[in-house]
């Protein structure tokens, strides 16, 4: 079960993240999985609680959003999904068996959820050092979280690429 391995890297993660931030605990997780990433989602969902045991991801939420395969025809040169087809990949276009995959092999950390122990700050913007920055979405091999905070007591993390 290699998806323990995986909530474990996850959990790091996230965890170096909130302590970066001061954080109190992290309250959730969104998750991007690739159809192609050869990781079963039950799984780590599984794992994860196990994983996050005993760190300040214990008892967080963990959100799966699948990913679709995509491919590029190398053919006609179109994109196009590969839902369920396993390893009998065709071009959703010409049908053609020369494709290539251009996502969908990878686990990604959307955005983590993460709480702090001062509820009552009045500002929480005021101690941030970086302005917030929007996540771009969809990109492969992206792992390094970085935190936005709200108006709120929490704060969300998202992938950075500049880290």
């Amino acid at each position: 079960m290699h998806e323990l391995s995986i909530a474990e890297g996850i959990v790091r993660q996230i965890e170096e993240l909130a302590l970066k931030r001061n954080a109190s605990r992290v309250a959730s997780v969104r998750v991007e999985v690739g159809s192609l990433s050869g990781v079963d989602p039950e799984a780590l969902r599984l794992a994860f609680p196990i994983a996050a045991s005993g760190t300040l991801a214990d008892g967080a939420r963990l959100r799966l959003k699948k990913a679709p395969a995509v491919l590029r025809c190398r053919n006609c040169g179109k994109r196009s999904s590969c839902r369920g087809l396993g390893f009998a990949a065709l071009c959703g276009y010409c049908r053609s068996p020369d494709v290539e995959t251009v996502s969908g092999r990878s686990i990604i950390i959307l955005d983590a959820e993460i709480e702090f122990a001062d509820r009552a700050r009045k500002n929480p913007m005021a101690a941030m050092s970086e302005p917030p920055q929007k996540a771009a979405r969809g990109v492969e091999g992206r792992t390094k979280p970085k935190c936005v905070r709200r108006a709120s007591s929490k704060s969300t993390a998202r992938p950075n690429p500049e880290e």
